[in-house]
């Protein structure tokens, strides 16, 4: 029984990748150079992340729609 829970913990969390989805780019302004610490938010799902030195930005989403806002 001790070896059956870290296989259903395993499959659980595999299951919920399986549905995520990932939103990366790079924000640049009009000349096409990085825009630094700039955020990036899901008003409908309330997550955001911010972008790195090199204006590089990675966030991970649940399945399904949202609206990307610029501030």
């Amino acid at each position: 029984m001790k070896r059956l829970i870290p296989i259903f913990l395993l499959l659980a969390f595999t299951c919920n990748i399986s549905n995520s989805q990932i939103l990366k780019g790079t924000i640049t302004n009009q000349a096409g150079e990085p825009i630094q610490y700039a955020t990036v938010y899901i008003q409908e799902l309330k997550q955001g992340t911010t972008s790195n030195t090199k204006g590089d930005y990675e966030l991970r989403l649940p399945g399904g729609g949202g609206c990307l806002c610029g501030i």
